[in-house]
């Protein structure tokens, strides 16, 4: 059954590989095939598997996403994308040909999936796509003039195109992405079967002398009520909180967001925005809640400025 195999690759045998080692992987939780083989000649069969030029990371990716579209057929889905560090640095002697990660010190990669969740349910559906980005060294120059197209950004635009595809048989599909996905020509160019809701990076103008977040500060409160946010971990020595429980005052209003110059003249990008800002100081040490939330979504009543909230949190 495709349930049971990474994909054809072409020749049964390597199918039938395939498929063994990924009901090894469902028993243990580990990707060490050291562990996951029972003997020697096993272990040996997995590396040679992943050695052969015929297995592809891609076809897997492909054979992945069509069984997570199967079962988000008719389902109400949450794309959620983000880009994950795997940090090679305790393995620096021993690994070769990668790039920087984030600290521009260690050596590893990045990965960006995609992972479909039932919206009213919460349960996870599987992977829809995923890419890998080996960052070469040194920095990149004239970044903010390149086009979307040739930007390490357009991983994004990637995902939000694969969501549309790989789970066109779902009822409605909602991309949810933190503020690296506050990208122009990421709502100008959305599939028409795909809505987006992302946590605004720029304070976009949004019309003469007017700017996001202090247009959105001023709307009246439409909702009210408690949430918690979950704790994080310090990342390069800066950023971590506890978990707390908070209240937050939520508005909700709709902007015409100014196309940034280096953007097609053809892209427009009207947007609904539901903003999100905790109602007392949080503590020592920790920053409040700012939440401003950018989406295609219709937001017409308390209710549907609560939902984008909770969609958002999902991730």
């Amino acid at each position: 059954m495709a349930q049971d195999r990474l994909g054809g690759f072409g020749d049964r045998r390597l199918a039938a590989t395939g498929a063994a080692l990924l009901a090894a992987m469902r028993k243990a939780p580990t990707m060490c095939l050291h562990a996951l083989a029972e003997d020697r000649n096993e272990r040996r069969r997995f590396t040679d598997f992943l050695d052969n030029p015929g297995v592809s990371h891609e076809e897997m990716l492909v054979c992945a996403g069509r069984l997570t579209g199967q079962r988000a057929a008719g389902r109400d889905v949450l794309a959620i994308s983000d880009t994950s560090e795997l940090n090679f640095a305790g393995h620096a002697g021993r690994k070769h040909g990668f790039g920087k990660v984030g600290n521009g010190r260690d050596i590893g990669l990045f990965v960006h999936p995609v992972i479909a969740l039932d919206a009213t349910q919460g349960g996870v559906l599987g992977l829809v796509d995923a890419e890998m980005i080996n960052r070469p060294t040194g920095s990149v120059a004239h970044r903010r003039s390149r086009n979307a197209e040739e930007k390490e950004s357009r991983r994004w635009l990637r995902g939000m195109e694969s969501a549309g595809t790989m789970l066109a048989a779902a009822s409605r599909i909602t991309m949810v992405e933190d503020r690296e996905g506050d990208i122009y020509d990421q709502f100008a160019r959305r599939p028409e079967n795909v809505h987006l809701l992302v946590r605004a990076a720029r304070d976009r103008s949004v019309g003469p002398g007017l700017k996001l977040f202090a247009t959105a500060a001023g709307w009246a409160e439409v909702d009210r009520h408690g949430v918690t946010v979950p704790a994080k971990r310090a990342r390069y020595g800066a950023g971590a909180r506890d978990e707390r429980s908070t209240v937050v005052a939520v508005r909700s209003g709709e902007v015409e967001v100014s196309r940034p110059a280096s953007a097609a003249r053809c892209l427009p990008a009207r947007l609904r925005v539901v903003d999100v800002r905790e109602v007392d100081a949080p503590p020592a040490g920790q920053q409040a809640v700012p939440w401003c939330l950018l989406t295609t979504h219709a937001v017409e009543t308390p209710a549907d400025a609560r939902r984008m909230v909770a969609w958002y949190r999902r991730r």
